[in-house]
């Protein structure tokens, strides 16, 4: 069973790996700053409002919202490729993240797979396999992809505001 180990798999997997877990955690708070930004609320209000929502529903959310916001067609367009090249992005995310990874031990090389399994109608069960180079550039994507909305976002000053006297309050609930 050693072949699905993930705590064996070659070290530069594990630094793609967390790249790309990275890249998506910045571009997830991205998103719930554009949510903020068409609503009119602050960055703390944002993450408050969006933090337990999941990715499809933040997407879902942000071009509802967007038509709200903008008269201007080109605008809409715009917005919506930028989003539509995260949700893309996001994908590769959810495939490495979510997925098996198990190694096939050849004689010169060790190969890295991911096996996918889905149930949607059918079982459906695919094997390829994963170069570390391909996590690399997967991150890139994702970065990338967060990074055009964000600029979408600030040239169309939809940047929320970060409060600079706002204080956490730790509190403790009973069960």
């Amino acid at each position: 069973m050693d072949e699905y180990n993930p705590l064996i798999l070659p070290e530069e997997y594990y630094i793609g790996l967390g790249k790309i877990i990275s890249a998506a955690a910045q571009a997830e708070s991205i998103v719930q700053h554009a949510i903020g930004g068409l609503l009119g609320c602050n960055a703390f209000q944002a993450d408050a409002t969006t933090a337990h929502m999941s990715m499809p529903q933040r997407f879902d959310i942000l071009m509802s919202l967007a038509p709200m916001k903008f008269d201007d067609v080109i605008k809409l367009q715009q917005l919506n490729r930028v989003v539509a090249n995260l949700r893309t992005s996001f994908k590769k995310r959810n495939e490495y993240a979510h997925n098996i990874w198990c190694q096939k031990y050849g004689t010169d090389e060790t190969d890295v797979y991911l096996e996918k399994t889905t149930s949607r109608g059918w079982l459906k069960r695919d094997v390829k396999k994963v170069k570390a180079q391909d996590l690399q550039k997967a991150a890139t994507e994702i970065y990338e992809a967060g990074m055009e909305l964000y600029k979408f976002l600030a040239n169309n000053d939809l940047l929320p505001d970060v409060p600079s006297d706002f204080k956490l309050t730790p509190y403790k609930v009973k069960n």
